[in-house]
């Protein structure tokens, strides 16, 4: 999965939250079809460090995270 491949000791997904966060978003939603293990952990890395982060598994479900 590539969100979960390691960029500058983080994963992608993680980098790109933090990234998002500094440049002034909120709230971020991120839409996965699968959750594997190095996911969950990046997001659990995520919220302990205080991120506002959610995880979708389907379109719907973002849809009613954003809304």
């Amino acid at each position: 999965m590539c969100a979960t491949r390691p960029i500058a000791g983080r994963t992608r997904v993680e980098h790109q939250a933090r990234l998002a966060l500094r440049a002034g978003a909120r709230h971020i939603v991120i839409l996965v079809a699968a959750l594997p293990p190095a996911l969950t952990a990046a997001s659990d890395r995520m919220r302990r460090d205080g991120l506002g982060i959610e995880i979708a598994r389907d379109l719907a479900d973002a849809v009613d995270r954003i809304l």
